[in-house]
């Protein structure tokens, strides 16, 4: 069995952060018939899993960077990996008072958000809350607290947001000597004066969660699809790996092949050929 596996920003979705009606139209068709297609992305499940409802995907998502897997037929949330106390303990030291941020962490097998007391919330725009308002797996409400309140809860993931790069600059910094964290920080690329900082244990990776979806599929050849250097552990862990054209030189290194840029809908048209072929 053959399972194709995506990165989606600057990979799958366009420079407008959406699927182009071609890449719909190649995968949709294919999943349909049989195609083994899924993802793997630091998106939310509030960003992620409304954006690829027209797929129809069937296989199991790796979400939150590989903090969490979502199985899109049964709805449910699995295979979490959680912070961990010392490190929850770290990550409440390295809050600044007002900091944009929000964090997610699993209970009694529900996700649930936990959002930042602010008084302008970055995050609105990004994710619509209402999209997954059938998903009996993510809590409905969203409390306000800060890390320090979360203190017995068993968070996996982080985001934070900024639009001072400084002040995640310094959270990052005194966060960045654990070795049981996982950190990306980055400039966001959908904004135009953005930085976000992602945390995760340092156990969660996508190249992890591809691991544990191998032994749940009882094996298979994963060909993956990647852009960025968070895509590294995913293509460690796979057969075959592709970069598109717009990926970092350090993931080009690494590739099977490149593949046309996410404008030209590379991933999608690469997988309609490789069917074809098969055909």
């Amino acid at each position: 069995m053959e399972i194709f596996i995506s990165d989606l920003d600057g990979t799958l979705l366009n420079r407008k952060g959406s699927l182009s009606g071609n890449t719909v139209n190649i995968l949709k068709s294919l999943i349909k018939s049989g195609l083994h297609f899924t993802v793997a992305t630091a998106r939310t499940p509030f960003s992620a899993i409304p954006l690829l409802k027209e797929l129809a995907i069937k296989d199991c998502m790796i979400l939150l960077n590989g903090a969490v897997l979502y199985d899109p037929v049964k709805k449910r949330f699995f295979h979490s990996v959680e912070l961990g106390k010392e490190a929850m303990k770290a990550l409440q030291e390295a809050e600044q008072e007002g900091i944009q941020g929000m964090l997610f962490a699993m209970k009694e097998e529900k996700l649930c958000v936990f959002l930042g007391k602010v008084k302008v919330r970055l995050w609105d725009g990004y994710f619509d809350f209402s999209k997954t308002a059938h998903i009996s797996s993510i809590r409905r409400e969203f409390p306000e607290t800060s890390a320090s309140g979360l203190q017995n809860e068993s968070v996996i993931y982080g985001l934070y947001m900024d639009d001072k790069p400084e002040v995640l600059e310094e959270m990052k910094k005194k966060l960045s000597l654990r070795q049981d964290l996982a950190l990306d920080y980055y400039k966001d690329q959908y904004t135009k004066d953005r930085w976000c900082l992602e945390i995760c244990s340092s156990n969660a990776s996508k190249g992890h969660a591809v691991k544990a979806l191998r032994a749940m599929m009882g094996g298979g050849e994963f060909t993956a699809f990647g852009d960025s250097r968070n895509d590294i552990p995913l293509f460690q862990a796979c057969e075959k790996a592709f970069a598109v054209e717009n990926a970092c030189e350090e993931l080009k290194q690494m590739a099977s092949g490149i593949l046309f840029d996410n404008e030209r809908d590379g991933v999608a048209e690469y997988i309609k050929t490789i069917c074809r072929r098969k055909a």
